[in-house]
This record gives structure tokens, sequence and C-alpha cells, in this order.
């Protein structure tokens, strides 16, 4: 029987959780606990509670404050509201401690599973479904209504409507019964892992620091240039609007130009085109400008950001990835653009949006909103006093990919502080040494080890180059992918290894084959590929088939995974797992820089791809010790040892790339 109890809120709110995160709903004062459900070891159904008529139960408190654990599915949301919410209702009521949270979310995500409660038991076959009818009360009693004629009400209390509040109530309740079938029929993280899923809890409840004042004023400058950009377009098009996109595909393709949408990548390929006329050319440069995230962007900080402190709290999602790795959620800082200008040139749009004046950057910049948005990452600000020590691995999946397969020749050059993209663009284009290498053969060259360690071919690796701005003809890209498979052998060989060791693990069940410094096994109906932390990589309901590739035997490999929403089969193949394991373990590496930065006194605010935000009293940070912290799994003892790891980090009042 579980030693855990389960535990789901129903929640009312004025701010839309979607688009401030849980953090801001928890805090804001109209926030207020309808329903919890829940349930304690030896319950076979979920007790209700009703926070706003009734005193707290006595049971699940004792259970609280004697350290007993909680799980819920997205329990982010329970942590924040039992701790903003419910404390303010009930004062006096215990904490729940972040040792004491389980997260059936995390669980699944973990095992390959999709996050959504319904999905995940639909994937491991639950008897217990979720109440579809019942979440769509949701909108009843959870969320404002406008208020009309007959019905003034702005929003629908549960007095107003017991019937339908019990029908909600009990929705509530399988949803705690879902997640107890779900955390009973996936495996525990490991206790590593744990400590990570703790210093993610830390990590989100700090938040990014953000300059509110001024993203208020960006938005002002951004939305005046937008409405700029669209009049200059309905003027040039005798009324069709920027957003009408069926209308301005009709209007080019008149003007002689053909392109398939209007989407910002399919733009920036046909202003390419040196035959169109200015006018076009102005409309298509129009778009882009228009299209930039910036505005999103800004609204969303402003949404998102506690407007008394000036965090961004919660916007890193651990298990983003199949991988483990992270991504991001609310203002997304990963997907801020890197920017082409120089501190300097940041440090002057600043100092302009600070003034709130559109027409400044209309007279200094042809493109202003496409300047401001280089900017992004600056809106994310040290507070007074402070500092950020920022750190980024370099080259991570390439060395960890050298690693792996035991390539000396790369390895070593990675030890020695050799420029491995250089080394390998002497031999692409036959020159004599590195110092004869420019910066475009070395752009083409760092694409060829990124790139095609994972079984890229020449014809992708074109369009893979393409989307780093680096242009290469088929010719060029068959030759270049030839040559590096011809130097790095062992990386080669390692696409067939992976494949074979897994086949073999499907196929027979009971053993544990091992190889590439990880294992692979079943269990039940889960691929696992072990990794050298210990933590897998799971696949669920994998299958191996004997199959033909270009002539030669091979292993179709499939799992179950999610796809636009479905959790459908998806297969792969020798080159794609050796890319989820290398991912796989940078990710543990970083987990564990992570930990080493935040227990020496560096706290973990952000990461950001292959980089770690840490703050810092001003004029206290160590960049070399820091830089030494987060490589030390890579020594004697430890399993990462020998890994030949490097990272660079540098100070900055506002956040930006190196």
């Amino acid at each position: 029987m579980s030693d855990i109890g389960h535990l789901d809120f129903e929640t009312y709110c004025e701010l839309s959780i979607r688009k401030v995160g849980a953090y801001r709903y928890a805090r804001h004062p109209s926030c207020e606990v309808l329903i919890a459900r829940y349930t304690l070891p030896g319950m076979t159904y979920p007790k209700e509670w009703l926070p706003r008529t009734q005193r707290p139960p006595q049971d699940l408190m004792d259970w609280v404050a004697g350290g007993g654990k909680l799980g819920a599915h997205n329990a982010a949301f329970e942590r924040a509201v039992w701790r903003w919410c419910l404390q303010r209702m009930h004062a006096g009521i215990p904490l729940v401690k972040d040792v004491q949270w389980v997260c059936t979310a995390v669980k699944a995500a973990a095992c390959g599973l999709p996050r959504s409660l319904e999905k995940a038991l639909a994937a491991i076959g639950s008897k217990v479904t979720k109440d579809t009818e019942g979440a769509k009360l949701i909108k009843v009693f959870c969320q404002p209504r406008k208020p009309t004629k007959k019905d003034p009400r702005t929003r629908i209390c549960p007095e107003d409507d017991m019937e339908r509040f019990q029908r909600f109530s009990e929705y509530c309740a399988t949803d705690v019964l879902g997640e107890m079938a779900l955390d009973d029929a996936l495996p525990d993280i490991i206790p590593r892992q744990r400590r990570m899923v703790l210093l993610d809890m830390a990590m989100n409840d700090r938040g990014l620091p953000v300059d509110l004042p001024l993203i208020a004023k960006a938005l002002h400058v951004v939305q005046a240039l937008e409405r700029d950009i669209a009049t200059r377009v309905q003027e040039i098009t005798g009324g069709v609007r920027a957003t009408q996109v069926a209308k301005m595909l009709a209007l080019f393709q008149e003007r002689g130009l053909e392109i398939e949408n209007m989407q910002a990548e399919t733009v920036r390929q046909a202003l390419k085109n040196t035959d169109m006329d200015d006018t076009t050319r102005m409309l298509l440069q129009l778009r882009v400008e228009a299209g930039k995230a910036s505005t999103k962007k800004l609204v969303s900080m402003l949404a998102c950001a506690d407007p008394k402190e000036y965090i961004v709290q919660g916007g890193f999602l651990l298990y983003g990835a199949h991988t483990g790795r992270y991504s991001g959620r609310l203002i997304q800082p990963q997907n801020f653009i890197r920017g082409r200008l120089t501190k300097r040139q940041r440090d002057l749009v600043f100092e302009l949006l600070d003034m709130g004046d559109p027409q400044l950057f209309t007279l200094l910049y042809e493109w202003p909103i496409d300047v401001i948005s280089q900017c992004m990452r600056g809106f994310i600000v040290a507070p007074a006093g402070y500092e950020f020590a920022v750190v980024d691995y370099t080259a991570i999946e390439a060395r960890v990919l050298a690693w792996l397969v035991g390539e000396e020749k790369m390895l070593e050059a990675y030890r020695q502080g050799v420029d491995v993209y250089k080394l390998m663009a002497v031999e692409l284009f036959s020159l004599r040494s590195i110092e004869d290498v420019d910066d475009e053969q070395r752009r083409i060259a760092k694409n060829l080890v990124l790139g095609c360690g994972y079984q890229l071919g020449g014809v992708k690796f074109v369009d893979y180059c393409a989307k780093a701005g680096v242009i290469v003809t088929e010719e060029f890209s068959k030759r270049a992918v030839g040559m590096y498979r011809k130097s790095v052998p062992r990386i080669v060989k390692s696409w067939k290894t992976v494949e074979t060791l897994v086949a073999r693990a499907i196929n027979d069940p009971d053993s544990i084959y091992e190889g590439l410094r990880c294992k692979f096994y079943m269990d039940d109906h889960w691929l696992c590929i072990e990794l050298p932390s210990g933590r897998c990589i799971r696949y669920p309901h994998a299958k191996a088939t004997p199959t033909e590739r270009w002539g030669k035997p091979a292993w179709a490999i499939s799992f179950r995974t999610e796809i636009k929403g479905m959790f459908l089969r998806e297969t792969t193949y020798g080159g794609k797992l050796i890319e989820n394991i290398v991912q796989g373990i940078a990710f543990d590496i970083m987990q564990e820089g992570m930990l080493s930065a935040d227990t020496n006194g560096y706290p973990t605010h952000g990461t950001v791809h292959d980089e770690l935000i840490t703050l810092r009293r001003k004029g206290t940070s160590d960049i070399p010790h820091l830089e030494k912290l987060v490589c030390e799994i890579a020594k004697p003892g430890r399993w990462g040892y020998g890994i030949p790891l490097a990272a660079k980090g540098f100070v900055c009042q506002r956040y930006e790339k190196n």
C-alpha cells in the first residue's frame, strides 16, 4: 500500500493561470480554494474539504505536520496554492515542505509519457479516466464571467448552483483517483534526480528578476511602432492589413512573387530573391518587422511578473523534453533571439526605451522593432547591489559524444584546448594549419561537427546549415559529410552499435546489455537506457523488428510518444538514439553543475540551453571558481570522469549572451 497522500485543488481567481503562471495566480488576492479533495494512506476514495466554509480537516493537517508525502499532478500548482492562497485563507495551517511533494506529472514525463493527466492515464491503460464532462465546470466556477443585462454577476459562487458544484467536486475526486493510479503504475525517480526536483522548486521560487518599469515603457514604444507599420502597409496596399494573410498572399502573387505562406522563415527566404521590385521588398520587410515576437514577450513579462517584487517565477519546466532537459514557460527565455548588437548598442537601446519616445527609434533605426527584439534578454536585470554570474558549457554535446564512443583524436584535441571546429575545417578545406581557417570555414565546420554526429546525411545537412544561416550546395554537403564520417569512425560505428544493443534488449527482456557506457534493458513495456549517472531514458511500448536499410540488415525500432497532442508510435534509428543518449548525459552534467554551484554559494535562477544563470552580491563573483564548480563531475571518482568539459563564465547586470 502507498505511503503517499494525494491532493487536488479547484480554485477561483480573477487572473488566467495560462497567462500569469501558478505563482502570480496563487498570490493574487482574488484567488481562493473552492474544493480540496485528498486521500491519505489506507483511504480508497478522496475526502472532500471546502476551505471557503469548513475548518481544515485534522487528519490532513496531522499528515502534513508529521512530514507525510503529498502527491499531486503538476504539483507546482498545488504547492503554490497551499503556500500563498490556502495559508492566507486558514492562518496557522502547517506548510507542506518541498521534500514532501511528489509530482506525478514529472514521474510521467520521466517515463516518456504525456504530462497531461488524461493522456498519461490513457497511455498506461488505466481504468480511471479523466472526467471530461466535469472539466467543463471549470469555466462555470473557476473563472470570472462577463455580466449581461439578464445576469449581472461577474462570477458564479458554489452556493449559487449547489447541484453543479457537487458534480464539480466529484470531478476533483476523479482527478485524485487518477493521480493515485498513475503514481502506483510508475517507478519513482532515482534519489539523485530527486535532489534535482528540489533544486527545481527552489530555482522557480527565486525566479528571474525583471525591469518592470522599463518593460512597460518598451511595450508602449513597440505598440506605437506596430501601429505605424500597420498604417504604412495599408497605404502601400490600398487598405489591406498586414494581418490579412490571404489578401497579402494574393497581393504578392499579383506582383509576381510566389510565396506559400506568411510565416517568418518563409518571408525571410523570399527576401533573398533579388528580382522583386522595391515596393514588394518593402512589404515583405514590413511583414517581418511586424511579426517580431517583441510585443508578446513584453506583454507576457508584464502579466507574469510580481508587481511588487519584479520577478517572474515558475518560468522553467523540468522534463520539458523526453531526455529530461528543461523547456521554458511564460516568458520562455529559451526563445530569445541571440541578436547581433554589441553591448554598447544594447545599452543605447535601453536608454532610448527609458525615454519612452517611439519617434526616436524611427529616426535612429531603419527597423526599430527588430533592434528592440534583439535586446529582450536585457529586460531580465539583476536587482540593485547584485549581479548575474552566468556560465555556459562549451560544445557540451560534441564533447560528450566523443567521450561516449571513445573518439580519441577528438578527445585529445579538446583536452589540449585545440579548436575542434578549426581542426575539422583544415581537413574539409585541405588547409595547411588551423591558422589558415577563416570565420566562414569555421562556421561550416562547426555545423558539421554539431550536426553530423547523429547520422545526418548530405541532403539534410544543407537544410541544417541553412537554419544556422550558412548556405552550402548539395554537392559540397555530400562531400563534407563523407569526409566527416571518415575522420570519426568510432562515432559512425556507434550508430549501428546502439541499434543492436537496443534491439537485443527489447527481444531479450530478461537480460541486461552493456555498451557505450550505458545499460540497455526492459522494464515491463519500457525500453530503459540507463545513462552513466544511473538515470534512465525510458521508451514506452518499445518494439524491434528486423528490416533492411540501404541494402544492409538493420532493425526497425519504435516506441510510443506524444506527437502533436496524441500518443502515437514513432520509429527511431541509431543516430537518433545516440542523440538522445548524448543529450541525456549533457543534461545530467548540467544538473550536477547546478547542484554544485548552488551548494557553493551560486544560487541558480534559471537555465537556458547549456547555460546557468546565477545571482550574487555585486563584486563577489569568482568566475574561474564557478567554471570549475560546474565541471566537477569530470573529476576522478565521479561518473563523468574523463569528459573533457569546459565552461565559459561572465558577469553582467542585464542578462545577455556572452
